[in-house]
């Protein structure tokens, strides 16, 4: 189990590390495509460039939970089957 929790912490800190260059990427690539102001302005719509990266992050962070619940399941699945 200490493996798998090494390794999911692992996998979590460059994932989270990347998808942060990934978002913010994205979210300049819109607001330039779209021609309007950017994340990193004063004006109001930057709270719906956080809002964006919030919900893209948490969106990551869900599927990268809901993978390893699985693999724990099935790894337990096996111990017990097995074990």
């Amino acid at each position: 189990m200490k493996r798998q929790i090494l390794f999911a912490s692992l996998v979590l800190s460059i994932l989270m590390f990347a998808m942060g260059h990934v978002v913010v990427f994205v979210t300049s690539m819109i607001s330039i495509a779209l021609d309007v102001p950017g994340p990193y302005t004063k004006e109001p719509i930057a709270w719906l460039w956080l809002a964006l990266h919030i919900s893209i992050l948490f969106g990551v962070s869900w599927l990268f939970c809901r993978w390893l619940a699985k693999r724990i399941e099935r790894n337990n699945a096996i111990e017990k089957t097995f074990g």
